[in-house]
Formats: structure tokens, sequence, C-alpha cells
């Protein structure tokens, strides 16, 4: 029996190649803008992607943020190829990339590393365990680290619903959306603090997706 995990995997390789470049890259790329709007202009330390797809935020980000180190992690291999093959083409040598399931991630090879960011966009309803994947995110993060998530927010919005009853009935793995409340209770239950809704976005054709429902969401580790 395929895995989930398998499954995801399969689907990125599939579309890897054209990530960047095919008729919603503008949509994902625009939830990377999200997040750079959002940062500490004095950003330092090293900022973890979870789900980092082809790398392409964490390209912009090396290219504004000098002393910056960047860690990207993805579920699929093919998106992993891409994105250091990427990095190398735009001569960025302050970015590496790891093959892996966040919630199966050894922590220690993230040991030593100053991460005082981790930014998660369009990946935590891929998570079995919302809980356990919030924990471990906490864990990651160095004291006074702030989290940054970019989601799919279901209130008001029809087709992510649709999509939720779907996953979950017909599809039946366990692929969840949430209401922007249930992820800030999430990470209040693992300790973050200070965990507040930054920005929704609830838009009609917007970047070629005919309606965008999204929140940013940030929390901080004390």
């Amino acid at each position: 029996m395929i895995s989930l995990c398998s499954n995801i995997e399969k689907e990125f390789n599939e579309i890897a190649s054209t990530y960047e470049t095919n008729r919603l890259s503008s949509w994902y790329k625009a939830h990377g803008e999200i997040i750079l709007n959002v940062l500490d202009p004095h950003q330092n330390g090293t900022i973890l992607d979870i789900g980092c797809g082809t790398g392409w935020l964490l390209r912009q980000v090396a290219k504004s943020y000098q002393n910056i180190k960047g860690i990207g992690i993805d579920i699929s291999s093919k998106m992993i190829d891409i994105a250091e093959e990427e990095a190398c083409r735009e001569n960025i040598d302050n970015l590496s990339f790891i093959k892996c399931d966040w919630e199966e991630l050894d922590l220690s090879v993230l040991k030593g590393e100053n991460i005082n960011t981790v930014v998660c966009a369009s990946t935590f309803h891929y998570f079995a365990d919302p809980i356990r994947a919030s924990k471990r995110i906490f864990e990651t993060l160095t004291k006074g680290g702030r989290l940054l998530l970019l989601e799919r927010d279901k209130a008001d919005s029809i087709l992510t619903h649709t999509w939720a009853v779907l996953h979950r009935f017909l599809i039946r793995d366990h692929v969840r959306f949430y209401l922007s409340h249930e992820l800030i209770q999430f990470f209040e239950s693992v300790g973050f603090s200070d965990v507040s809704i930054k920005r929704k976005l609830k838009k009609l054709f917007w970047k070629r997706k005919f309606y965008t429902s999204l929140v940013l969401i940030s929390g901080k580790k004390p």
C-alpha cells in the first residue's frame, strides 16, 4: 500500500520542473512575497523553510539579507534537486536543502543552527499530526525565535471547505484545512506566545486562481 507521503512526493515530483513557470507559479510566488513583506529588516541568523519547494522564497531572502543562512526542507526529491540547482545557478552559497518529511526529520541535524525564523507556507495542511508538527517547530527555534505560517483559511471559503470534505471522505488521507483560530490554538498549546493573525487575504481572480483565502499567523518562542 502506497503511503500518503509517497503520494505527496510523487505529486510534487511530477510538477517540480514547471513549479516556477506553470499557470499557478505566480500564485505560489505571491505567497512568498507576503512572507517577505513581514520579515524583520534586521533579519540575521538562520531561516528554516518547511515545505520549501524549489527554494524560490529562500533565494529571495538570500538576495535581500546577506548575513542570513537559509535551510529548506521538502518531501519531494525533485523539488530539492531544482532548489539546489537554482541556488547554484544564481551563485547563492548560503542556502542548504534537505529532502525529508518534516514530521520524520531527525531534528539533531539542525542542532547548532541559530534558527530564529521558521517559515511554513501552504504546507501545514499536509501534516498528519498538527500538534506534533507544531511542537517540532517550537523545539527547533531559538529563544525569541519567530514562526511565520501562511495557510489556507476555511473561513468564508466554500472551495477550501469542499477540498477538506473530499480529502476526508473521498480521498481519505490526513490532509486537513483549518480555521484560523484552530491554527492559533495548535501553536499556543505547544508554548508559542504572542500568536496572532498578521494578515488575512481574500480575493477573487487573484494570480490566476478563482478564489484565494489565506491567513498569515505569527508566533514567538518565549
